[in-house]
């Protein structure tokens, strides 16, 4: 039960961020995220990818969770969509941290460990690598959207030109 009342404390703090980031808008919270970062996590929110890239950043411990949910209430992500990816990425972390919680009730320290330390090492990746991890995305997702605005432009480009007469 108390999992529960956490995953419902995630989402209700997700809520209340999304929105009022949508309330002060970006004046008010160009104080805390710069442009730089804004515009970054802006790209990844808008791309085709969008699901994956929501996904894999609320499920990798360390990443700024906090910073993604109030640059997606500054943009044209639907909310429901936005809320259903965060929360359940956020589920195998709460599981996990429920069955560590109960493999020390049981006083199996050695489950415990195992499941606290494969934590941990998810943990350090994020924190340690979360650059990375944004700017490979980022660049992905850019290379991705260059990709289909030339797929357009040479589309554009064969209808701008004449059919060659048969002879």
């Amino acid at each position: 039960m108390g999992t529960l009342y956490l995953l419902i404390g995630l989402l209700i703090g997700s809520v209340l961020v999304f929105y009022i980031a949508r309330l002060l808008g970006y004046p008010v919270l160009r104080a805390f995220i710069p442009q730089a970062k804004f515009d970054k996590f802006r790209v990844l929110l808008k791309s085709r990818k969008f699901d994956l890239i929501v996904f894999l950043l609320f499920f990798l411990p360390g990443l700024p969770k906090d910073l993604l949910t109030y640059v997606a209430g500054l943009t044209y992500v639907p909310p429901l969509k936005f809320f259903l990816l965060a929360t359940g990425a956020r589920l195998p972390a709460l599981f996990g941290s429920v069955i560590i919680g109960a493999n020390i009730q049981e006083q199996d320290y050695l489950t415990a460990a195992l499941l606290m330390a494969g934590a941990l090492f998810l943990f350090l990746v994020g924190y340690f690598y979360k650059d990375r991890i944004i700017d490979g995305l980022y660049e992905w997702s850019a290379a991705r959207a260059r990709g289909r605005s030339k797929k357009k432009e040479g589309k554009r480009e064969c209808l701008k030109k004449k059919p060659k007469a048969i002879p």
